[in-house]
C-alpha cells in the first residue's frame, strides 16, 4: 500500500491561566488538541490517542467540528500521541508533560494529510467468487466506522484482479467483488449513496503477473475518497 502519508513536526504551546473546561487536580493539565492538515484547514472526525509512554495507558478522543479534542493527563508523564488513518494507527510523536505548578493548558497541534486512496488490507474472496472471506471483515469495519464518524465522506470502492482467465471475466469479477464490499458498507449502515463500486479487472497491476506474489499483489481491493 502506498499512502503519501507524511509528518511535520509537533507544535507545543503552553498556556498557564485560565480553563474553559472543568477544574482539574494539580497534577493534571488539560491537553487542548487542534488536528489540521498541511494548509492550516481544521479535521474534524479525526482520531488522535495519547498513549502513556510507561503505563501504557491510552486516551484516545474524535476530533470535533472545529477540529478539537480534550484530554486530561498527568504531569511529569511522556506520552506517544498517535492517529488513525483509516483504521491504521499512525505515530506522530512524542511529548513530555512538564511538572510544573502553574500549568493548566498544553496547546497541542497536529498535522497530517491523510490518504486519499488506500488498498484494504486482508479482504480476501473466493477463488473465481465474490464471496468475501472472514478476515476481509476487520479491514472493512475499520473504513465503516470512518464513514460513521465522517459523515459527508463518499467513497469509490475498486476492485483489481490478477491476469489469469478471460479478460472479460476479470473484469466481471472485479466489479462483483467491489460490490459485495460496498453491499457489506451498507449493510453496517453506511448510505448507499455514498459508495460507489467500480471494477478493472486486470487492466491496473501495480506488480509483476508472472509471479506468485506479484499476482496476490494485484489481486485487491482499493478504497478512494472522492469527497470528505
Amino acid at each position: 500500500m502506498k499512502n503519501s502519508i507524511k509528518f511535520l513536526l509537533l507544535f507545543l504551546f503552553l498556556g498557564l491561566n485560565n480553563f474553559a473546561f472543568t477544574q482539574v487536580d494539580t497534577d493534571k493539565v488539560l491537553i487542548n488538541t487542534t488536528v489540521v492538515d498541511f494548509k492550516q484547514k481544521t479535521r474534524p472526525g479525526e482520531t488522535v490517542m495519547f498513549v502513556n509512554t510507561k503505563t501504557g495507558e491510552i486516551f484516545s478522543k474524535n476530533s470535533n467540528k472545529k477540529g478539537k479534542c480534550f484530554f486530561v493527563l498527568l504531569k511529569g508523564h511522556e506520552y506517544l500521541i498517535k492517529y488513525k488513518n483509516f483504521g491504521k494507527e499512525v505515530n506522530y510523536q512524542k511529548v513530555h508533560i512538564p511538572d510544573i505548578a502553574r500549568l493548566k493548558e498544553l496547546k497541542v497541534l497536529v498535522k497530517f494529510q491523510p490518504a486519499t486512496a488506500y488498498t484494504l488490507d486482508n479482504v480476501l474472496f473466493e477463488t473465481g467468487k465474490a464471496n468475501l472471506k472472514n478476515t476481509s471483515f476487520k479491514a472493512i469495519d475499520e473504513l465503516a466506522s470512518a464513514m460513521a464518524t465522517k459523515t459527508t465522506m463518499e467513497v469509490e470502492i475498486i476492485g483489481h484482479t490478477d491476469n489469469v482467465g478471460n479478460k472479460d471475466e476479470n473484469l466481471k469479477l472485479s466489479q462483483e467483488r467491489a460490490q459485495a464490499v460496498r453491499s457489506y458498507l451498507v449493510k453496517k449502515g453506511i448510505d448507499a449513496h455514498r459508495i460507489t463500486a467500480k471494477g478493472y479487472g486486470d487492466t491496473k497491476p501495480v506488480a509483476d503477473n508472472n509471479t506468485a506474489a506479484g499476482k496476490q499483489q494485484n489481486r485487491r481491493t482499493e478504497v478512494k475518497i472522492i469527497k470528505e
